[in-house]
C-alpha cells in the first residue's frame, strides 16, 4: 500500500496546532509572568544591597566623628593646656612665655591626639585672655589669614556655655595643604569658676572620608554624598562637588520621609536612597542611574526569555518529529533509567536498535560513565580544597602570632632598657623552632610547652601582673591535638580580657581526657563580654581596633570542623565583669608518621 505524505503533513500540521495552543502559547504566558516576577524580585534585591551599603556607610561616618568629637574634651583632661588657659600673657616675660608654651603645645597634641588618631588633621587652641591662637603647626603660613578664617568659628562660643560641639565645613585657606576641613570647635570654660577661657578647634580633613565610601568603591555609576543639614555636600566620590549646595531634587527628597525614590535630575532618570546619621543632622545619599544600574538585570531577563523561548520550540519541534515514532522504545528506555534511578550505578540501557532510540541509549550509557568520571574529579577536587583551606587557615595563624610576639620584644626593649631581652629572646628562639615546623600535628606535651614559652614572653611584658595556672592531666599529655589550637585564646585573654580589670588576674589553662574527647578549658577572670559579642566572635573573622580580635579564633573553628567534624569544637562562655571561659573539644588521638590515628 502507498504511503500518503498528504496524510503524514495533515497529521503533522493538525500535532502542532496542539502542541502550540496546548503547550506554547500556555507556557509562553506563564514564562511572562514569570519573568515579570523575576525582574521584579531582582529590582527590589538590587535596591535593598545599596540600602545596606549605605547603612554600613553611615555607620562608618558616625564612628568617624564620634571618634574625634571626643578629642575635643582633650583640654579638660591636660594639665598643661589648663595652666596655659589660666595664664596671663600680658607680662614683661609674657612673649617668651608664649614661645615656650607653643613648643609644649604642638608637643602635647602630637603625642595624645595625632598618635591614636589619623582623623584628627589639625588641632587649634584659642586663649581668649590674650586673643591668641596655639597651632599645632609651625607658623609658615599667612598668620593673618590664618586668624581671619579661624574667628568667625569662635564668634558668639562665650555663649554656649561649652555643652555643644559646633561642627562648620571651611573650604580652605585654614592649613597649609589648603584642604577643605570639617572644623569641630568646643568651648573652654574654667571648671570651678565657669570663666569663660577660649575655644578648642579640631579640623578633619574631608578625605578622611574616602575611607567611609570604602564599601561602595567598586559601584560603577554610583555617586555618594555625605551631606550635611544645610544641604551641602561634604564628600563626594565625585569629588568637583565637595563643598557644593546639593541638587534641588536631592534637597527635595531629604526632606520628606522616603528612603528610596526615582527623580529625574538633568534629564536622567536616577535612583535616590539615603540613610540618616546618627547626630548631626548629616545623611548619606547614594545617586544611581537606574538604567544603567537595573542594565544587568534587564539583560538577565533577556537572556532567559530568549532561553525559554528556545527551549519551548525545541520542544514543539521534537514533539512533532519523534512522537510517533519513538513512543514505546522510549518506554523500554525509561524502565532501564528508573532502574538507574533506584540505585544501580553500573547499571546501562542495553542497545537493540540502530536509529535515533539507539543512539539515544549508546549517549546516555556514555554520560553515565562521564558522569561517574566527573564524580571522581569532583571528590578529589574537593579534597585537595579542603587541604589547601586548611593550609590556608595555618599560614593566616603564624604570622598573627609572630606579629604580637615581635611586638613584646619591640615593647621590652624601649620601655625596659633591654634588661629582660635575653630571657625574652631565648623563649621567642624556642616558639620560631615550634613555629616553623612542617607538622600539622603535635602531642598535647608539646602544645602545653609552646603555651608555656609564649606565656613567659606576655608574662615580662605585663610585669607578672597576671597568675597562671596550669592543669593538664597525665593521660592526655600524649594524644595528638593540631597544632596552635590555645594560643589565639590564651592571646585574647591576655589582651583583651585582663585590661580593665580591678582585681589581681588570673589565668587557667586546663585538659582532661573524657572518654574518646579531650577537652581543654582556658579560663581568665577579667572583664567578660556580652553573649552578642561572643556569637559574633564564633561566626566570622574580625578585627576591632581596640577591642577582641576573632581572627585566630575563627580560624581554629573552622580547623577544628575540618579536621574533626561537626560533633567537636569550640564554646565560650562569658558575662561582663565575671570573666569568660573557652571550651575546646576534640577527639582522642594518637601521633604517627606524618599524621594521627585513633586511639
Amino acid at each position: 500500500m502507498p504511503f500518503d505524505r498528504s496524510k503524514r503533513h495533515s497529521i503533522r500540521n493538525r500535532l502542532v496546532i496542539f502542541i502550540i495552543v496546548g503547550v506554547v502559547l500556555p507556557l509562553i504566558a506563564v514564562n511572562a509572568i514569570f519573568l515579570r516576577s523575576l525582574y521584579k524580585e531582582l529590582y527590589d534585591r538590587t535596591v535593598q544591597s545599596y540600602r545596606s551599603i549605605n547603612r554600613q556607610i553611615t555607620e562608618n561616618v558616625d564612628y568617624t566623628l564620634q571618634s574625634v568629637k571626643k578629642y575635643t574634651l582633650f583640654p579638660y583632661f591636660n594639665d598643661f593646656l589648663q595652666e596655659c588657659l589660666k595664664k596671663d600673657y600680658s607680662s614683661e616675660h609674657g612673649q617668651e612665655e608664649i614661645t615656650h608654651d607653643q613648643r609644649m603645645y604642638r608637643s602635647e597634641v602630637t603625642s595624645n591626639i595625632h598618635r591614636y588618631n589619623n582623623y584628627v588633621g589639625r588641632a587649634i587652641l584659642y586663649h581668649a585672655g590674650s586673643n591668641r591662637f596655639f597651632f599645632d603647626w609651625p607658623q609658615t603660613g599667612n598668620n593673618a589669614q590664618i586668624t581671619q578664617r579661624v574667628l568667625p568659628l569662635i564668634q558668639g562660643a562665650e555663649t554656649r556655655g561649652g555643652a555643644e560641639i559646633v561642627i562648620r565645613f571651611i573650604e580652605c585657606g585654614i592649613t597649609p595643604d589648603e584642604m577643605p576641613q570639617i572644623v569641630l570647635t568646643r568651648t573652654m570654660y574654667d571648671t570651678l569658676t565657669r570663666q569663660y577661657q577660649g575655644c578648642f578647634l579640631l579640623l578633619m580633613p574631608v578625605r578622611v572620608f574616602s575611607d567611609t565610601l570604602e564599601p561602595a568603591g567598586s559601584l560603577q555609576d554610583v555617586r555618594q554624598y555625605i551631606i550635611d543639614e544645610t544641604g551641602r555636600i561634604l564628600y563626594s566620590n565625585d569629588e568637583e562637588r565637595i563643598g557644593a549646595v546639593a541638587p534641588q531634587a536631592v534637597r527635595q527628597f531629604l526632606a520628606g520621609d522616603a528612603e528610596c525614590v526615582q527623580e529625574e535630575i538633568d534629564g536622567t532618570r536616577v535612583t535616590l536612597i539615603r540613610s540618616a546619621c546618627a547626630s548631626e543632622g548629616w545623611y548619606v545619599v547614594s545617586v544611581m542611574d537606574t538604567g544603567i544600574l537595573f542594565r544587568n538585570v534587564t539583560n538577565i531577563i533577556w537572556k532567559m526569555a530568549m532561553e525559554l523561548s528556545a527551549l519551548v520550540g525545541i520542544a514543539a519541534a521534537l514533539a512533532v518529529a519523534v512522537a510517533r515514532t519513538i513512543t514505546r522504545p522510549l518506554q523500554k528506555l525509561r524502565r532501564a533509567m528508573n532502574e538507574i534511578t533506584n540505585g544501580h550505578a553500573e547499571a546501562r540501557v542495553k542497545v537493540e536498535r540502530r536509529d535515533e532510540v539507539g543512539e539515544l541509549a549508546v549517549h546516555f550509557n556514555k554520560m553515565l560513565d562521564e558522569m561517574q568520571r566527573t564524580q571522581r574529579e569532583l571528590l578529589m577536587r574537593e579534597q585537595e580544597k579542603q587541604k589547601a583551606e586548611m593550609m590556608a587557615l595555618q599560614m593566616q595563624i603564624n604570622p598573627h602570632f609572630l606579629y604580637n610576639t615581635l611586638n613584646t620584644i619591640k615593647w621590652m626593649a624601649n620601655m625596659q632598657c633591654a634588661s629582660s631581652i635575653a630571657q625574652a629572646c631565648d623563649s621567642l628562639i624556642d616558639l620560631l623552632r615550634s613555629a616553623s615546623a612542617k607538622d600539622q600535628y603535635v602531642t598535647v606535651r608539646e602544645e602545653y610547652a609552646f603555651t608555656q614559652k609564649y606565656l613567659e614572653l606576655m608574662e615580662l611584658r605585663y610585669f607578672d601582673s597576671f597568675d597562671v595556672i596550669y592543669d593538664f592531666a597525665e593521660d592526655a599529655l600524649d594524644c595528638a591535638m593540631l597544632r596552635f589550637l590555645l594560643q589565639p585564646f590564651i592571646e585574647n585573654a591576655v589582651f583583651h580580657g585582663f585590661p580593665g580589670s580591678e582585681r589581681r588576674n588570673e589565668l587557667t589553662i586546663r585538659c582532661i581526657r573524657q572518654g574518646e574527647r579531650l577537652i581543654f578549658h582556658i579560663r581568665n577572670n577579667g572583664v567578660g563580654m556580652e553573649q552578642a559579642e561572643v556569637d559574633a566572635i564564633l561566626t566570622q573573622p574580625r578585627k576591632k581596633e581596640g577591642g577582641f580580635n576573632s581572627i585566630g579564633i575563627y580560624n581554629v573553628v573552622q580547623r577544628i570542623g575540618l579536621y574533626y567534624g561537626a560533633d567537636f569544637g569550640v564554646r565560650i562562655h562569658s558575662a561582663p565583669g565575671e570573666g569568660t571561659t573557652v571550651e575546646l573539644i576534640i577527639p582522642v588521638c594518637a601521633c604517627r608518621e606524618g599524621g594521627m590515628e585513633k586511639c
